[in-house]
């Protein structure tokens, strides 16, 4: 999750990137760990490559306090195959979570995960691809796959999926219910007027 407060994030082609901290890293490891750098979002951690118009684009949406990072058409080293993902930064102090934790959005245009990581040297890397995060420490974070390996539980990814990671638990609420009933009524206005006035006190 990106809790402590970052202004600038470092973006690489192999499809990762880190918070305020330069390591390239094309050869990817199980999440978390030490293998690559700290305080990583691996949302296509493999081998890629710019070739053929494939493009790595970043926005700042002020408006809907969003940061995307999109490599756009990129190609797997190994198989030449076409890759379209993005990442979304939700900005914690807008997307509110129970942990003050910002909210991160991976999504798969075009996800083809073909590098099982033997070339033509003695040496096999790669595994697949990687996607999860890990914290400062590389000893915290979450790995959704790796080595083309999924949990039980995990949704297999493909051509237009997405994973959203956060620390909302199972009772994600309706957008707009702010005091969690499951409705949307008069409550949840006085909610968001009292935040918007810095209202602290009880009702």
């Amino acid at each position: 999750m990106v809790k402590s407060m970052t202004r600038s994030v470092y973006v690489q082609m192999v499809g990762s990137q880190w918070v305020r901290q330069i390591l390239e890293s094309f050869r990817n490891y199980q999440m978390p760990g030490v293998g690559g750098p700290a305080k990583m979002i691996a949302v296509f951690w493999d081998d890629l490559k710019l070739s053929n118009g494939g493009r790595v684009y970043t926005w700042h949406d002020q408006i809907e306090k969003k940061f995307y990072v999109e490599w756009s058409e990129v190609r797997t080293y190994q198989n030449n195959s076409l890759e379209t993902f993005q990442a979304v930064l939700y900005d914690p102090s807008y997307y509110i979570t129970p942990t003050g934790d910002g909210e991160i959005l991976l999504q798969y245009k075009e996800f083809n995960n073909t590098s099982y990581g033997s070339y033509s040297w003695d040496q096999i890397h790669g595994n697949y691809c990687s996607v999860g995060i890990e914290d400062h420490t590389m000893t915290r974070g979450l790995q959704y796959t790796f080595n083309d390996t999924y949990h039980d539980a995990a949704m297999e990814l493909s051509d237009e999926t997405a994973v959203l990671i956060t620390t909302r638990g199972s009772d994600m609420r309706l957008e707009g219910d702010l005091n969690y009933d499951e409705v949307i009524d008069i409550y949840d206005l006085m909610l968001l007027v009292d935040f918007n006035l810095g209202y602290k006190g009880d009702r």
